[in-house]
């Protein structure tokens, strides 16, 4: 206690982001997406649900954690513009009518299989956001030729 009031304490770490984990962070989600487009393209399966839980799963997860690093300060927010904004309200409107459709479907069942299907419709459109902030059209269009 003596040393810290003579001087030997050290500062106070501020509150803001390491720089070395806000520059990495970019290349997490673009990998990350990246990997995702192409699962979704080679091992999508089509129609079928047969990799909708793994690839969704991943999708919702990143999404998420684009969100959450957003809100840490560790990713720039996405300012999408007013027809990007009404496209996603809306389509998340329709997801959510979907999952309460379960309560008085006929088919609960496939009620149910839309409505995770919509949620990961939902996960990739939240994800091309926060893509259109963090990677150049020059990149994007290379990853996409790649």
């Amino acid at each position: 206690m003596r040393a810290a009031l003579q001087g030997g304490a050290r500062p106070v770490p501020s509150a803001t982001p390491d720089s070395r984990v806000q520059n990495l962070a970019p290349l997490v989600v673009g990998g990350g997406l990246g990997a995702l487009t192409a699962a979704s393209i080679f091992a999508g399966g089509g129609s079928t649900d047969q990799s909708l839980h793994w690839i969704g799963g991943l999708a919702l997860l990143l999404a998420l954690g684009c969100v959450a690093a957003s809100f840490a300060g560790y990713l720039s927010v996405p300012r999408p513009s007013h027809l990007a904004t009404a496209s996603l309200v809306i389509m998340s409107a329709l997801v959510l009518w979907t999952g309460a459709s379960i309560s008085w479907s006929l088919a609960p069942d496939r009620s149910w299989v839309f409505f995770n299907r919509g949620l990961v419709y939902v996960s990739f459109a939240v994800l091309g956001v926060f893509a259109g902030t963090i990677v150049s059209r020059r990149y994007a269009a290379g990853g996409l030729a790649l």
